[in-house]
């Protein structure tokens, strides 16, 4: 949650600095453990999910709405408890590290001043990229895609790929709105 936090403060132009004063290794040790939890991504993301009622409608799904269109939802739906449950976990930890900084928030209130629902679901766009090169890698090594011997040759562009998956991270952090989102998360903040 810590690099959340941070993204979501350099967004908004804010210190990232704990109470704009101390860095963020001067924590208490249960708050500082609180902010460096990890993102619930992949298999993490398995608890937020089940508890989660996937199958909601829109107003009106259409008569005949098939089986593609039903798991596309469910899909959508998932994203979006996703988003949500990031964005809350990540403002309810940033109110236990900085009590005094966000003293006159709560933590929808917090999640809507720093638009973390949006910075949530970049991370998650962020993630996807990632686990697509893993899944190129995989495959190139696994079934010797390409003919090369050399292990570094085979690495070189999904390393470069993985570096560019970074810098557009940063460059998102840094103002950039440069990562595409899935439609479902564009409703869930600004820009």
């Amino acid at each position: 949650y810590v690099s959340m936090r941070n993204t979501a403060l350099k967004r908004k132009k804010l210190p990232t600095t704990i109470d704009c004063s101390f860095a963020l290794n001067k924590l208490p040790l249960d708050p500082w453990r609180a902010l460096h939890t990890a993102l619930p991504l992949g298999f993490a993301a398995a608890p937020i999910l089940a508890a989660a009622d996937l199958t909601a409608t829109p107003a009106s799904p259409g008569p005949g709405a098939g089986a593609l269109q039903r798991s596309a939802r469910r899909l959508s739906n998932a994203h979006d408890v996703l988003c949500r449950e990031m964005a809350a976990q990540c403002a309810q930890r940033m109110l236990g590290a900085e009590t005094a900084r966000w003293a006159s928030h709560d933590v929808p209130s917090l999640v809507a001043a720093l638009d973390l629902e949006f910075v949530a679901a970049h991370y998650i766009a962020h993630y996807q990229r990632v686990m697509a090169t893993q899944r190129q890698v995989y495959a190139d090594a696994a079934l010797q895609l390409r003919a090369i011997d050399s292990v570094f040759e085979r690495a070189k562009p999904y390393l470069d790929q993985l570096e560019g998956h970074m810098s557009l991270l940063a460059a998102y952090s840094e103002g950039a709105a440069l990562l595409p989102v899935p439609a479902a998360a564009a409703s869930a903040g600004a820009t």
